[in-house]
């Protein structure tokens, strides 16, 4: 999905945009009553998340909410799921919430949207971009906190059939940089305002499992934190500008580029 694809002036001339994660959200609306029309009181949906900047890992977080005691959006830990929900929604989260291939995730996720039936009201292609502005200054030595003050994400919504963006959310880095962070920011500009839900609940058990999903994968420098892989993409593109400027400017830039690709052989 491209911006540009809802406005022609969602062009991002003025940032490096790197794909972050794409996803895929599932669920129901509520109905005329305001309730559930699968369980009485009780939302059902499910978020699955595919890693496009690092390892080549995917999740599924199935989700729920009950309307009648909470305004919380509550993900599903394999280790702790309640016995309330559906029996078909519990054998999906017993087998998810950990991290698998790309075909498995793909795989569970048409077989949940099979399961919901009719009943599924909520069927949306997500991408997230990370968006660094190209005037940053320095943006690559700053330290890490500096770092997510500089970059927002921008949030493409859109049908699963023909991949087309129809929305655009940009919003800051730094205000999701706590729980889910990344699926913190999908969730609240997508099924959390459907749901009219205030606040996300993710175990710490998944966090634990799904590091590049975590809070740590943003600030904490470990291994599959998330800059070391941000970086080298951010400086490339630095590059890529600074030689597409050069040859606007150059008429000899082109020569000059292919005899230093030469030497660096």
């Amino acid at each position: 999905m491209e911006a540009a694809q809802i406005k022609p002036e969602y062009t991002n001339e003025d940032s490096y945009v790197v794909p972050f994660v794409t996803a895929r959200l599932l669920g129901e609306f509520p109905d005329s009553t305001g309730k559930s029309p699968i369980m009485d009181g009780i939302f059902l949906g499910a978020l699955a998340i595919h890693n496009e900047l690092g390892s080549n890992k995917s999740a599924l977080l199935p989700l729920y909410q009950d309307q009648d005691s909470s305004n919380t959006l509550k993900a599903v830990y394999h280790a702790n799921i309640p016995t309330f929900l559906p029996e078909w929604f519990r054998i999906f989260s017993a087998n998810f919430s950990r991290p698998e291939s790309p075909k498995k995730v793909r795989e569970y996720t048409e077989e949940i949207a099979t399961s919901f039936g009719d009943r599924l009201a909520i069927n949306r292609s997500l991408q997230v971009n990370i968006l660094v502005p190209r005037d940053a200054t320095n943006f690559i030595s700053l330290p890490l906190s500096d770092k997510l003050k500089q970059m927002r994400y921008e949030i493409l919504i859109g049908n699963p059939q023909d991949d087309v963006a129809e929305t655009r959310q940009v919003v800051d880095a730094k205000g999701f940089y706590q729980n889910g962070h990344v699926i913190e920011a999908m969730l609240k500009n997508s099924l959390m305002t459907v749901w009219n839900s205030d606040d996300l609940d993710i175990p710490t058990g998944y966090h634990r499992d799904m590091r590049w999903l975590s809070a740590q994968y943003l600030s904490k420098n470990t291994r599959g934190n998330l800059f070391p892989q941000l970086v080298p993409t951010i400086q490339d593109l630095v590059m890529r500008h600074e030689s597409a400027l050069m040859a606007e400017t150059n008429n000899t830039w082109g020569a000059l580029a292919g005899l230093t690709a030469v030497i660096r052989r």
